[in-house]
């Protein structure tokens, strides 16, 4: 066992293996203390704060060890680490802890560093391979705690998060009495306000994609200003009507890369299947692709990049068309700044036809073949023969 007091110099350390930790040697292996032995000062230190160790950033490392494998299996902390983790944590925590040790794919990285970081689960590598493991402790802990009452506070507690990672991917700001009044008109809860605002706060603290920042709850993205730009936006988004769905289609906002699926969309993939036969798994990659640069207002050149990217032109008529599906894919894309409308929605909103809208230059195929050295038609700057005539 691991010493209690961190003070008490004399007494005997546990017995490590020098060895590091390895499949071969079964899952016995994976401890508490055995993988707290394996971290640097700096990730220790990291789990010391996420448990509120106090002088934890003068601490040596036995020090760090010994403090840490007492607390991070507390009965008390335990359920309030578990109900702070969003939806892809939790998920690779919960698989983790009935398989205790998986393969990282690069995907999961990131949220296996963030369990590191709360002592919930440790990562290591094992020749080019990259693993995470749960504690045998915390695998007996949270059998333990894991009962009706838990996931009911956990699932009530992931919808708020649920509600302000949506309102981020529609409009990147939302008042907090806002965000409230989203909750209790599409869910037809109320008298929960409090503990909303309470959830999101405690979730914007501990690593969400979202912020608080005086009466909003904000983007991440709004920190890389300082918050500087965050008046202006709440400006231009609060001169047009907020665009609300029903709850089911609001909530799927909240998954990391959901995007409405218009008829648009289906029309742009369609002509890469069917008219230029590109492969349907390349042809989702281009979609994909094409939707973000829409979302992000990208200017024409980069949709052609896009195309050139993955060389699929072979003829001149077929950027045209492209350029023609790819407008009108742009024109009914959800954007932050029209307060999640799309631009087709404003121009209606505002009393606008068709014909008063700006599109993009629509250019009729040319009969005439271009010259290999002639620049091309994309608008790249480049010759022709070495850019969609290659």
């Amino acid at each position: 066992m691991l010493k209690n007091d961190v003070r008490n110099r004399n007494e005997r350390k546990p017995i490590m293996s020098n060895k590091p930790l390895s499949l071969k040697e079964g899952n016995s292996d994976f401890t508490i203390s055995r993988m707290l032995s394996e971290k640097n000062v700096t990730t220790l230190k990291k789990i010391a704060k996420s448990c509120k160790i106090k002088g934890y950033s003068k601490m040596k490392k036995d020090e760090l060890e010994s403090c840490l494998g007492g607390v991070i299996c507390e009965k008390e902390r335990l359920p309030e680490s578990l109900y702070l983790l969003d939806k892809k944590k939790w998920m690779l925590f919960t698989e983790l802890a009935s398989a205790q040790c998986l393969e990282l794919e690069d995907k999961l990285y990131e949220a296996a560093t963030h369990l590191e970081n709360l002592g919930l689960a440790f990562r290591f590598a094992e020749g080019k391979a990259r693993y995470a493991a749960v504690p045998s402790e915390i695998r007996e802990a949270f059998g333990e705690i894991c009962d009706e009452d838990f996931m009911k506070k956990r699932e009530n507690l992931s919808l708020y998060d649920d509600y302000a990672n949506a309102a981020m991917a529609l409009y990147g700001l939302v008042r907090s009495d806002e965000l409230t009044e989203l909750f209790e008109s599409l869910s037809g809860r109320t008298g929960e306000s409090q503990a909303l605002a309470d959830s999101v706060r405690c979730f914007a603290e501990n690593g969400a994609d979202y912020c608080i920042y005086q009466e909003y709850v904000a983007s991440r993205a709004f920190e890389e200003s300082d918050f500087e730009d965050v008046q202006k936006f709440a400006d231009i988004i609060y001169s047009v009507p907020r665009y609300t769905p029903d709850e089911k289609e609001f909530l799927r906002y909240s998954g990391y890369d959901y995007y409405e699926v218009t008829p648009q969309i289906d029309a742009l993939r369609k002509y890469l299947v069917e008219d230029m036969k590109i492969e349907a798994f390349v042809a989702n990659f281009i979609v994909d692709e094409i939707h973000h640069l829409s979302a992000v207002q990208g200017k024409p050149q980069e949709f052609v990049d896009v195309f050139n990217k993955y060389r699929i032109i072979k003829k001149e008529e077929q950027i045209y068309e492209l350029m023609n599906l790819v407008h009108e894919v742009s024109m009914n894309t959800r954007l932050l700044g029209n307060h999640g409308h799309t631009q087709a929605e404003i121009m209606e909103l505002r009393g606008e036809t068709p014909d008063n809208r700006t599109e993009w230059k629509k250019v009729p195929a040319s009969s005439e073949k271009i010259g290999r050295n002639e620049p091309c038609i994309c608008g790249s700057g480049r010759k022709y023969k070495k850019c969609c005539g290659a």
